[in-house]
């Protein structure tokens, strides 16, 4: 089987510095319970504010 292409610019993503000390900031944050967490409802709205089409949206291809 051949290898996966994709699976080297994860590999690159996942060494990135910015990109662990972001995973870090954000394992802490669960660690400490300061995440918040959020309802279907809200990051549907939030969703179709920045535009991403939803497949569960009856005005999507409109």
């Amino acid at each position: 089987m051949e290898p996966d292409p994709f699976d080297k610019e994860v590999e690159a993503i996942l060494r990135d510095p910015e990109v662990i000390a972001d995973l870090d900031e954000q394992h802490a944050s669960l660690e400490r319970g300061d995440l918040k967490s959020y309802t279907n409802d809200e990051v549907r709205d939030r969703l179709r504010t920045l535009g991403v089409p939803l497949l569960d949206d009856p005005n999507a291809g409109t």
